[in-house]
């Protein structure tokens, strides 16, 4: 910065230098919980699938009005990447 401007903001500056500070605290600080919000949405899901996981949690829930068939569970059990299914009546 040259010139009547710069002279003018670093005049603004020091006649108050704790205002100033107190400004680049609150915008760091902003900052700081900006970014730990943005974070904790995934670190949580995260979190979660690790939970569920080990505890053998279901993924997916079926939900039928008028009921599934045995044949039903047995092609959704045929499914790659399904481990097991487990039909209930609630």
């Amino acid at each position: 910065m040259h010139g009547a401007f710069a002279k003018i903001v670093r005049r603004s500056i020091r006649g108050s230098l704790g205002r100033f500070l107190a400004i680049i605290g609150i915008v760091a600080l902003g900052c700081g919980f900006l970014a730990g919000l943005q974070m904790s949405g995934p670190d949580m899901r995260a979190s979660a699938d690790r939970y569920y996981d080990g505890t053998h949690l279901w993924d997916i829930r079926l939900l039928s009005t008028l009921g599934f068939s045995d044949d039903d569970v047995q092609r959704v059990q045929d499914i790659e990447g399904i481990a097991d299914a487990m039909p209930s009546i609630s």
